[in-house]
């Protein structure tokens, strides 16, 4: 609006709008007034737009000299290449395999140690066994020190026995270096302890026919003891 008033104010003598209507005999041309607004306004508008572009190309720059550090670290880190990544994989893998070639192995030697205790103690060993589930010792860590311990179905029969499940649960929490260490010592223990006892009882006499002796000098079984002590006091007696 101010080149408008410019415009009207600079010679008011010679301005059309001083000159009255009646002195001339016509209207005023005011048409050029909607055009020079119209081109005000576009001139306002543009250099608004101007200023518009030019905050955001300053923003731009401001942002570009931010990231600029960071471009650099990142450039100056290579990423991985395809060779690393395929080196990570044949890792993963070779790793797969090793962990399910164990678990393939502990199982057969788990499996070992039952034939073995099966054969060798029978019951005592399925029992045991079923003491020690239902104690809730036979943790993966449990059985992997299991199979590498020498007599390890003796282990298992000895620690399975109620007497000794208390020694069993405190076995289970300690860590497998410990818990190896400790059930090494213990199957010498645990075969000696459950080996079959000999006895010592002596051998049946050959009686001679007809010695007189009555009744029957068979050795009855020396697990009923009663049984045993009459049979070898008899014996002793029919020596003398």
């Amino acid at each position: 609006m101010s080149d408008i008033q410019g415009t009207s104010t600079e010679n008011p003598e010679k301005s059309p709008a001083a000159t009255p209507a009646a002195d001339t005999g016509t209207a005023a041309d005011h048409s050029w007034v909607p055009k020079r607004i119209s081109e005000i306004t576009a001139a306002r508008r543009a250099a608004e737009a101007r200023v518009s572009e030019l905050e955001a190309e300053n923003a731009r720059i401001r942002a570009a000299q931010v990231s600029a550090p960071s471009a650099q670290a990142d450039s100056a880190t290579p990423g991985p290449s395809s060779q690393s990544v395929e080196q990570l994989a044949r890792a993963y893998a070779e790793k797969m395999v090793r962990d399910q070639t164990e678990a393939s192995t502990v199982n057969q030697r788990i499996q070992a140690i039952n034939e073995a205790g099966a054969k060798e103690f029978g019951q005592d060993f399925e029992k045991s066994v079923q003491n020690l589930q239902l104690a809730g010792v036979g943790g993966a860590d449990f059985l992997r020190v299991l199979t590498s311990v020498p007599k390890a179905e003796a282990v298992v029969t000895w620690l399975g026995k109620s007497q000794n499940l208390s020694e069993a649960m405190r076995l289970s929490t300690l860590d497998p270096v410990q818990m190896g260490i400790e059930l090494t010592k213990l199957s010498s223990k645990a075969a000696k302890d459950l080996k079959p006892q000999i006895s010592k009882a002596p051998p049946p006499i050959d009686t001679i026919g007809g010695s007189g002796s009555g009744g029957d000098d068979t050795m009855p079984d020396t697990k009923d003891y009663k049984a045993w002590m009459a049979w070898r006091t008899k014996t002793r007696t029919t020596r003398r």
